[in-house]
């Protein structure tokens, strides 16, 4: 393929011309290419006839062959006026093949209308330098169509309500200028759709209503220019779509309200310079949606009502740094974006998803699961590695964040206390200390269980004994100090239990609660007499009305280390939640 040309030179020589296919021309035309420098680039030549000439065969219903021709002024509304036909009659062009021609009008190369038998329509190479070109409501049978390697200097272009027939219909390695595209209401049948490698320029590119067979659609390595793409309302059949490696340049990316059908979506390593990209009510039934290390730019992109219920998408490692991305009322089976940095708000209120996953990520701005109208539903959720120097607007209980994290299957629970540490610090972030408390209690939960696993891992036996004090002490008893009630309720369990046991003791005659001072305190009851004694032991108030003698003497040194332990454990978990 040239290079892009500005402009050209023509000059027509009384001398006949033999294509390389053995195709006749009465007439030689010479045409040069130059650049915007005025350079030559290119130069053809072609064979010529007069454009009545092919009138006539049109009407005679003769096969058409322009090959190597340079055609001038073709338009089939010329024809209709020509033969007396009405505006829209339908044209029939039997055995049409213009390959590597060169067609130049004054308005519009005009095939609207035109109906193209079954088998092969070829227009490979062809080159147009002046005119629109119209192939609107065209009709072609079944078999390949060929329009790869065009090029057009400047003009609109114009396939809409075209029928492509069964077969091959091939763009690929095209290149279209400044102008618009328009392929709105068309229909490809069954087969391949080749748009690999195209430069589509600068203008709208409209496939808008398109309807697209179960064959391949492919837009690879593809350049988009600026203006408006926009894809909205089109049918998929059940191929694969590939926009791989694509550039997309400034304007609006519009893929809303598409049926993607059954296929995989393939976006990865394309690149967007859009400033907005829309899949907002798009629907895959089952497949996927692949955009790994794509480059997003800063383009707002919007997946809000998106219905992948049943079909992933896949953001793995993408550049998103600078989006803002919208997943709304969204309903998506698994929706992943790890490795990914999170510079901007990303809006993950989805109406449901199976498995989010945040592996990996760097979050800068916020992440936003609140639930708002509707409840958020995911049933997993998976952030481990994540680096949160931004916010995630979660809640503990409407998000279900305990059920998401214990029941991750492709964690270790290393892992697991990993993420609910990042819960933690969040809910601090946030000052939301309640939450934060519950957090951090599975944190340590999850800490404590992690290490008893690599001693047993390591046949270190004897910590079992330093596990289960552990979980007593610091667990069982408050919390992890994040629960002040509970210390009090330990507190009240610990001084009933000694309490009972020295009435135990008492009873058994094995040791003695011995009066001081006589009198009154000689009167007092056994049960009584345990009781204030444990109450003044376990406060370490100390009246000395009472002394212990025997084994209720070991017991009272235990019981008063034990209330000063909980005495001041109970002090740091109270100005732990009033200081907050």
């Amino acid at each position: 393929m040239i290079e892009n040309f500005a402009t050209f030179k023509i000059e027509k020589l009384n001398i006949p011309f033999v294509s390389p296919d053995g195709i006749t021309f009465p007439r030689t035309v010479t045409v040069t290419l130059l650049n915007k420098n005025n350079e030559d680039i290119a130069y053809y030549e072609l064979g010529y006839d007069s454009i009545y000439s092919v009138y006539q065969k049109i009407h005679e219903n003769k096969p058409i062959n322009l090959d190597y021709a340079y055609v001038e002024n073709f338009s089939l509304h010329v024809y209709r006026k020509m033969f007396e036909l009405e505006k829209h009659s339908v044209v029939n062009l039997p055995e049409f093949s213009a390959r590597h021609a060169i067609f130049n009008a004054r308005s519009s190369n005009n095939f609207s209308h035109a109906h193209f038998d079954n088998g092969n329509v070829d227009f490979e190479g062809a080159i147009f330098l002046n005119g629109n070109i119209n192939f609107n409501n065209a009709v072609f049978g079944d078999g390949d169509k060929n329009f790869s390697y065009w090029q057009v200097r400047q003009a609109d272009i114009d396939f809409s309500g075209v029928s492509f027939g069964n077969g091959e219909a091939s763009f690929k390695n095209s290149i279209f200028l400044e102008g618009e595209k328009n392929f709105k209401d068309a229909v490809f049948g069954e087969g391949l759709i080749n748009f690999n490698n195209v430069h589509f320029g600068d203008g709208d590119l409209l496939f808008i209503h398109t309807t697209f067979g179960d064959g391949k659609v492919q837009f690879k390595i593809s350049e988009f220019g600026k203006g408006l793409k926009d894809f909205h309302y089109s049918n998929f059949g059940k191929g694969d779509i590939t926009f791989e490696k694509s550039i997309f340049e400034k304007g609006v990316l519009d893929f809303s309200k598409i049926d993607f059908g059954e296929g995989r979506i393939n976006l990865n390593r394309a690149r967007f310079r859009c400033d907005t990209i829309s899949f907002e009510g798009a629907e895959l039934r089952s497949g996927r949606l692949i955009a790994k290390k794509a480059d997003f730019g800063d383009a707002k992109i919007s997946f809000e009502e998106l219905e992948f219920s049943s079909s992933n998408v896949i953001f793995d490692d993408a550049k998103i740094n600078d989006s803002e991305i919208s997943f709304t009322e969204a309903s998506v089976d698994t929706l992943s974006f790890a490795g990914c940095n999170l510079d901007k708000y990303i809006d993950l209120r989805v109406k449901q998803c199976v498995s989010l996953n945040l592996q990996k990520t760097t979050v800068r701005d916020i992440i936003d699961l609140i639930p708002g109208q509707s409840a958020v539903k995911i049933k997993k959720l998976n952030f481990k590695g994540m680096q949160l120097l931004g916010l995630l607007l979660v809640d503990w209980k409407q998000n279900q964040l305990y059920d998401l994290i214990v029941s991750q299957e492709d964690t270790t629970v290393e892992e697991k206390a990993e993420q609910f540490r990042t819960l933690k610090q969040n809910f601090f972030n946030t000052g939301r200390y309640d939450e934060e408390d519950y957090a951090y209690v599975w944190f340590k939960r999850y800490e404590l269980k992690a290490k008893y696993r690599q001693h047993m891992k390591e046949k270190k036996y004897w910590y079992i004994f330093v596990f289960a004090l552990q979980k007593l002490v610091f667990d069982k008893v408050g919390k992890y100090a994040t629960d002040p009630v509970q210390v009090l309720f330990s507190m009240l369990v610990v001084y009933s239990s000694f309490s009972l046991t020295y009435a135990t003791i008492l009873f058994f005659k094995w040791g003695e609660i011995i009066s001081a001072i006589g009198g009154a305190h000689d009167q007092i009851s056994m049960l009584g007499r345990s009781f204030f004694f444990g109450a003044i032991t376990f406060l370490t108030i100390g009246y000395g009305d009472f002394y212990p003698m025997g084994l209720v003497r070991v017991l009272s040194a235990m019981e008063g280390f034990i209330g000063v332990f909980l005495m001041s454990y109970f002090t740091v978990a109270f100005v732990r939640k009033i200081l907050r």
